[in-house]
Formats: structure tokens, sequence, C-alpha cells
């Protein structure tokens, strides 16, 4: 498991607290999908893929849940998020958050692990993110499960996180998330 330093979680933390001003993220589980499209990325699920195509995909470890391409031959990117919709939604989620990490962060076509790392931790914060979890009273996996629609297992590494943050610092919020604590709290059910 590749492990970033603080600095680097607090940055794409900051990646995402813009994001969710930027695009107007209020409402929860946040969809990706259109974010996805707003964010002027195209998205192809696999189930639209020839048969041959989608199991060629499926068998290796390194698109079986989706990746992305850039197409620059306009003159300027153009990101297509490939994804398994027929995993399950937490799952493809995850992946369609995950590819948008590696966009937003500007990781190259060959990532490294640390750069994998960033994306799934982008990913996860992106879906649910700490700070809203905290301003949200949650404390429970099941709660974050449903209130995110996310994966039981990502759900739990979340309230992992969370509860070592609490363990910390209570339920503060971080400095870097003042502005947007009270930016969200306006959407947030009381």
């Amino acid at each position: 498991m590749n492990y970033l330093s603080g600095k680097e979680y607090d940055a794409i933390v900051g990646e995402v607290i813009s994001l969710y001003q930027d695009y107007l993220l209020t409402s929860f589980p946040i969809d990706v999908l259109s974010l996805a499209a707003s964010m002027g990325y195209a998205l192809k699920p696999y189930s639209t893929l020839r048969k041959e195509d989608r199991e060629s995909l499926l068998q290796s470890k390194d698109t079986k849940d989706g990746f992305h391409t850039c197409d620059i031959s306009k003159g300027y990117p153009e990101y297509t998020i490939w994804y398994n919709d027929m995993d399950q939604e937490p799952r493809w989620r995850h992946t369609i958050a995950h590819e948008i990490g590696h966009i937003v962060l500007k990781h190259g076509s060959n990532t490294t692990d640390r750069q994998e790392a960033a994306a799934d931790y982008f990913a996860k914060q992106l879906l649910a993110l700490s700070c809203v979890i905290i301003l949200m009273g949650l404390t429970e996996v099941e709660d974050i499960v449903h209130r995110f629609n996310i994966s039981w297992e990502s759900a739990f590494y979340t309230w992992k996180a969370v509860e070592k943050r609490r363990e910390k610092y209570g339920d503060s919020i971080m400095e870097y998330e003042l502005e947007f604590a009270e930016w969200i709290r306006r959407w947030l059910p009381s």
C-alpha cells in the first residue's frame, strides 16, 4: 500500500472541495455521471461495447474496472472515461470518481503506484468527503454506505479515517476546510 504525505492528502482534499464548489455538488450521493458530463468528459459504459472488446477489457487488471483516455488530435484534450457498468453501482461510481481524480490531478497515462493511491483517495473524498461526514454527524459505517452510496469496504475505510481524525481533532473542521464548511452547511440536512 502506498501512503501519501499529509500535505498530499490535504492538497487532494483541496481539489475535491474546489470541485464541490465549482460544480455545485450539494446533494448526496454525488452524481458522478452528471459531474463527468459537466466537466466535459465523455462516458463510455462497457455494456455498450462489442462483446469481444468488453471481454478483453475485463480480462486485464488495468482495465477491468475502467480507465480514461485523452485525445489531443483537435489541439486540446478530450477525455473519455470508460467504466464497467455491469459491476455494482457503488463500484462503478468509485471507478468514475477515480478516473476524474487522475484527470484533475494531471496524471499521465502511465500512472505510478503513488498516483493510483492519490486517485483512490481523491475518489473516496469526492464520494464521501470527511468533513461532510463530520458535519452530518455520521458515526456508523452503515450510515455512510446509505448516505453516500458507496461500498461497505469503502465506507469502512472512510469511517476508520474519520474516526482517526476525530480521535486527534474531535469534530473540528480543519482550517483549510472552514470556508467550504460554511458553504456546504447551507445544503446539509439539519
